[in-house]
C-alpha cells in the first residue's frame, strides 16, 4: 500500500524538500510500531503549502498485523470530488456487496447494521453515490461522490493522504 501512496501525487500534496524525510520517518514508525509525529509542509486546497503537525500511530490486528487505511480524493467531475477509502481488513464477500447497505445487516458480531446505511442516506441527500468494492487481495474499497465547490476552487487539483493503522 506505501507504493501506491507513494504513486498518487506525494510530491505534489507534501513539500519536495520534505518529501523524502517525511517517507522515511513513516517507513521507520511502520517498522517500529511506533507512533509518528512530525512536520511538514502540504499543499491546501488555494494551492499554497501550509505547515502541519502530522502524527500516525500504527495500530495492530489480532495477529500482530499493522492495518492499512488509504484515503484518496480528486476532483471526479467538473462538478463531483471522489473519495476513495481502501483498507486491508477481512474484506468483503463479493456476493454481499448490496446487502452491506441494507438496513440492520451486519457482517460484524456486535455490530447494529446502520453505519453503512445512514451513510449512504447522508451522501445521497448530498447529491452523490456510496458503493463498496472488494480489494484484489485483502481488504475492501468504498467511495463516494459528492457536489463539489461552485467556485470551482478545487478543479484539477487532487488532494491525497495515505494512512496506515
Amino acid at each position: 500500500m506505501l507504493e501506491e501512496g507513494l504513486d498518487w501525487n506525494w510530491g505534489v500534496t507534501v513539500y519536495p524538500d520534505d518529501v523524502g524525510r517525511f517517507m522515511d520517518e513513516r517507513c521507520a514508525a511502520l517498522a517500529s510500531g511506533r507512533p509518528m509525529k512530525t512536520e511538514a509542509r502540504v499543499r491546501a486546497a488555494d494551492g499554497e503549502y501550509r505547515w502541519l503537525l502530522i502524527r500516525n500511530v500504527p495500530v495492530r490486528d489480532e495477529l500482530g498485523k499493522i492495518g492499512t487505511l488509504l484515503i484518496l480524493s480528486r476532483q471526479h467531475r467538473p462538478d463531483k470530488v471522489l473519495v476513495t477509502v481502501r483498507d486491508s481488513g477481512p474484506g468483503i464477500d463479493p456476493q454481499s456487496l448490496e446487502k452491506i447497505f441494507e438496513a440492520f445487516s451486519t457482517t460484524k458480531p456486535q455490530g447494529m447494521g446502520t453505519g453503512l446505511t445512514n451513510g449512504r442516506s447522508i451522501v445521497e441527500r448530498h447529491g452523490g453515490s456510496l458503493w463498496a468494492e472488494p480489494n484484489q487481495g485483502p481488504g475492501a474499497t468504498f467511495q463516494f461522490t459528492l457536489l463539489g465547490t461552485s467556485r470551482g476552487a478545487h478543479a484539477g487539483t487532487k488532494g491525497n493522504c495515505v494512512c496506515r493503522g
